[in-house]
């Protein structure tokens, strides 16, 4: 993608890549196994790669914007030993819910 940033003749004014890596190991092995704290080590790797080519560029460095983006964090649940009790942090009568675990829309009214 950073060639194409560089093209000559029809350089892009705008890229978006996406990894599905450190979730899927998260989901299928767990937060704190060890095979995700190797791939959270092998995407630190990826991305200070891509940083030191960023870096290494003079048109690169002075017009890029890098964003870095994550759709949600991940915390270990063991079934039913340790629940999180929404009305704990938010009045539950200001909630409204759609849908069942573990995938659930709550709105919170303000």
């Amino acid at each position: 993608m950073l060639l194409w940033f560089n093209d000559p003749i029809e350089p892009i004014n705008f890229g978006a890549m996406y990894f599905y890596e450190p979730d899927r190991t998260g989901h299928q092995t767990g937060p704190y196994s060890k095979n995700m704290t190797t791939m959270v080590r092998e995407c630190d790797e990826l991305l200070g790669y891509l940083l030191d080519k960023i870096d290494t560029n003079e048109k690169l460095r002075k017009n890029l914007h890098l964003i870095v983006t994550s759709d949600h964090g991940m915390e270990q649940i063991n079934g039913t030993n340790n629940p999180i009790y929404l009305e704990d942090y938010v009045d539950h009568t200001k909630i409204r819910s759609f849908g069942v675990p573990p995938v659930t829309n709550i709105f919170v009214q303000s």
